[in-house]
C-alpha cells in the first residue's frame, strides 16, 4: 500500500504476465519476466541510468538480464516464485 502508484502498476503488469502465461499452460522464466518488465518501463518513458531516479524516470536495471547483478536476478526469481506459488 505504501509503494508509489507507478511501482504498483509495474508489479501488476508482472503478475498479469505470469498468470496469463500460466493459463496458457506455460511457465515464464525470470529472464522473460525481466525482458517484459523492460518493455513495460521503456513504453512508460523510462531510460537507463546509473541510479534509479523515479522523478527522472531513470532505472539502473534497464539492461539485459545477463548483465544484472546476482542480487537483481534473484529479485526477479523471487517475484516469479511468489506469484507462481499462488497459482499451484
Amino acid at each position: 500500500d505504501e509503494a508509489p502508484e507507478w511501482q504498483k502498476q509495474s508489479a501488476y503488469a508482472g503478475v498479469r504476465l505470469i498468470v496469463g502465461e500460466f493459463r496458457k499452460g506455460r511457465c515464464v522464466t525470470a529472464e522473460e519476466l525481466h525482458e517484459e518488465w523492460m518493455k513495460y518501463k521503456l513504453a512508460e518513458g523510462w531510460k537507463y541510468g546509473d541510479k534509479k531516479d523515479a522523478a527522472l524516470k531513470l532505472h539502473n536495471c534497464l539492461r539485459p538480464y545477463s548483465e544484472l547483478s546476482p542480487k537483481e536476478r534473484l529479485k526477479d526469481k523471487l517475484f516469479l516464485g511468489i506469484v507462481s506459488a499462488f497459482l499451484q
